[in-house]
Order: structure tokens, then sequence, then C-alpha cells
């Protein structure tokens, strides 16, 4: 009997451990280990320990270990919750998944209606026999699935889990076979149990280095995720800053020559010079708004950042009331507040902004539609006007406005689509994207 003690202790180590590692990652696997090792605590503890043999006669109407083998039970339902967890089994085999959810809930309801009729009905359990043993047989089964599942995902991981699984079975199947084929005996012997301890023990080393290994592949994969986002963060900003010096340098070659002919044609022809005045003027304005958008794409780490539509319509106001276009924003306002990735922001909002343009020069529209939504995995943008459709001003809103959707569209991993409408004109501008590649 003094090995038994010396059992219960690594047993209820291992029970803070897997407790304390619970409270701080709240993780559902650690609970149903506890809950597993519990269980088979309750077990071992009360047929071995005499006066919780005696207590447990009494209170089983001197059907102990076979109301005993109830805590088996459930600890067996723990243990398969434990590996559909902690191994991922939704995504691993959706079939066996769904197997193991349909045993635990069998092997919670029997265990609970067997205890519930020796302890509270005080009936003897002698008709339970025959489902003791179904259940034994079928969990041996159910246990050789589990492994056959987890060895044929080839994952360290669930190769650990697996092996681990293997040597308790086999030790506690060894303790517990001849006393499931002749379940009336009340006689168990200790050395039934040496095997059982050695079984979960050894079961207890093997999830321990599986969960020292997945700790570690957690790890590792934060970093790499780490390093990835820090590169993608420089590469945007590279691709920001390539933007602006060939958007704005571009400009400024252009503002130098037209104040250089200001400057000579002032006195002798103040008409020409007015006239590259203005073009100064809208040169400046429009290096000022692509300085907007860059700073406003950048900034999404404000505490409050503004969001696509209010972007959007900082933009568009002044545009729609000079040209009188009455404009309708349709826009998902939990989508807008995902997209946080810098290049999908900038791009969004530069594809819009050309799609306005073009409608503002050429449509005749009197009203646009702006459409921000999702359909499936993939957010949609929209851009659609009243006006004269394609046919009348294609060889106009083509060339380097279409050419830069479809660029910007392609950086974000979308689809650009332009048509007209079959019925009552107008056309519509529509991008489609991964919603994947507008977060962060």
């Amino acid at each position: 009997m003094q090995i038994i003690p010396f059992y219960l202790g690594i047993v209820a180590m291992q029970s803070v451990y897997l407790t304390y590692y619970y409270i701080l990652s709240r993780k559902k696997d650690f609970l149903y280990y506890v809950l597993f090792t519990f269980f088979f605590t309750l077990f071992f503890s009360f047929v071995t320990v005499p006066f919780l043999q005696d207590f447990g006669n009494r209170l089983s109407n001197g059907s102990l270990f076979a109301s005993a083998m109830t805590f088996i039970m459930l600890g067996a339902a723990m243990y398969y919750k434990f590996i559909r967890h902690f191994a991922g089994t939704v995504m691993l085999d959706p079939q066996y998944d769904k197997i193991i959810r349909i045993t635990e809930h069998i092997l919670v309801f029997c265990a609970l209606l067997m205890l519930s009729n020796t302890t509270i009905f005080n009936r003897k359990i002698d008709f339970f026999y025959p489902i003791f043993r179904v259940l034994y047989f079928l969990n041996i089964v159910i246990q050789v699935y589990s492994i056959y599942v987890l060895l044929k995902s080839r994952k360290l991981l669930n190769l650990i889990l697996a092996i681990g699984s293997i040597v308790m079975a086999l030790l506690v199947k060894i303790a517990i076979m001849p006393i499931m084929i002749q379940l009336n005996t009340q006689r168990v012997e200790i050395t039934t149990f040496n095997y059982v301890f050695a079984g979960l023990i050894l079961n207890f080393l093997f999830f321990n280095f599986a969960l020292i290994y997945k700790s570690r592949s957690i790890e590792k994969e934060k970093t790499v995720l780490q390093i990835q986002k820090q590169t993608e963060l420089f590469n945007q900003r590279t691709e920001i800053g390539n933007d602006l010096h060939d958007d704005i340098g571009a400009t400024l070659s252009g503002l130098h020559v037209y104040s250089t002919i200001v400057e000579s044609e002032i006195d002798r022809n103040p008409d020409l010079a007015k006239k590259y005045l203005n073009k100064i003027t809208i040169g400046i304005r429009t290096v000022m708004d692509n300085m907007n958008d860059v700073i406003w794409a950048v900034n999404i780490r404000e505490k409050n950042p503004k969001l696509f539509s209010s972007r959007l319509k900082d933009f568009n106001m002044e545009i729609f009331d000079a040209k009188n276009i009455e404009c309708i924003y349709e826009i998902d306002t939990e989508l807008e507040r995902k997209i946080t990735r810098m290049i999908a922001r900038k791009n969004l909002i530069l594809i819009t902004k050309e799609a306005i343009n073009n409608v503002v020069k050429h449509s005749r529209a009197t009203k646009v539609f702006i459409r921000l939504k999702t359909n499936g995995d993939s957010l949609i943008l929209e851009i659609e006007d009243n006006g004269i459709g394609m046919t009348s001003h294609k060889n106009k809103s083509g060339g380097n406005g279409l050419h830069s959707l479809q660029i910007r569209t392609a950086q974000l991993g979308g689809v650009l689509s332009i048509h007209n409408h079959h019925h009552g004109g107008g056309l519509l501008v529509q991008t489609s994207i991964p919603l994947a590649n507008i977060s962060d």
C-alpha cells in the first residue's frame, strides 16, 4: 500500500501544474486534462484507500468497484475532449471529431446514469454490467481509431500524444481487462493499480513533453509572424515612399516648368501666365491631396483613426457640390474598421478617387453610388453612376486612369470589373479584394 500515496502525490502535483497552466492560458485542453486526472484519482482513491472504500460501499449499496468505474468513464470522456482541443481535430479530421464528440456524450451520460442509480436511488448495479462491457470494448475501438488519426497526421505534436496514449492504453488494458471479463468480482489486487498508475504517469511525461514542444512551436511561430509583419510593414512603407517620390517628383518638375513660363511671360503675355498659374494651383492642390492620402493611410495607429468613408467624404464633398452630383454612400461600417493594412487603405482610397474623377470628367452623371460591402471572403468596392456609360467616353476614361485602377487592384490580390449597366445606362466600377489582404 505504500506505493499508492507515492502515485497519488505525483498525480496531485501534475494536477496543480496543469491548473496553473489553465489559469494562465485559459485554454480548455488544460482544463480537460485536469478533469481527466481528477476522475482517475477519484477512481484510485475509492478502490485503494480503506476509509473511502467503506464510505463508497455504503454510498453505492455495496457496488463499490462497479460504481467507481463510472469515474473511469468520465475520465475517458475528458481525455477525448483534451485530445480534440489539444490536437485540433476539427481541422485535422472532421469525421473523427464528430465520432469523438458522440463518444464523449455517451460516456458521460452512461456514467452519470450508473452513478445516480447506485447512490441516489440505492439500486444494485448488476443490471449495468453488460453496458460496462459494451462500453469498455467499444472504447478500445475508439482508442485505436484515435491513435490511428493522430499517427496519420504525421505531426510531431500528434505523434507524441499518440505514443503517450498507446503506452497508457496498453498498461491500463492489461490491468483492467481481467476485471472487465468478470465484473461481478469486488476484489482488486494492488498490482492491478500499479499498472494503471504507471500508464497514467507515463502519459503525463509524454503530455508534458508535448506541452513544452507546443509552447516552443507557438513562440517560434510568433517570432516568424512578427518578422513577416515587420518585413511587410517595411515593404509597404518603401512602396508608399516610392509612390510619393514618383508622384510628387513628377508634379514638382511640372510646377517648376510652369513657374519658369509664368516668370518669362507675366509681362509679355499675362493671359498665358494666368493659364499656367492655374495649372500651378491645381498641381499644388494635387500634391497636398496625395500627401493627405498617404498620411491618412499610415495613421491607422492613431487612437481614433479616420475611417475610409470619412476620408472619402472629405475629398468628394467639394467635387460633387461643384458638379451638382448627388452621392449616396452604402458603407458597411464594420467592414471599413477592418481595413487596417496601410497598402490596402491607400489603394482603396485611390481606386475610389480615380473612379470618381472619371465620373466627374466624363460621365455627365447626376447621381453616384459608392458601396463597400462583403461577399463571402471578399471585400467589394463599387462606384456606380447614372451617366452615359463607357461607350461614349471609353477613349477618354481609359489610358492611365484604367491602368492605375488595374495596378492598384492587383497589388491587393483583387479583380477589377468595369462595365455598362444593361438597363438605364451608367457605368459600374467594381473591385473585389480578398478580406485576408485588407488587415494586418
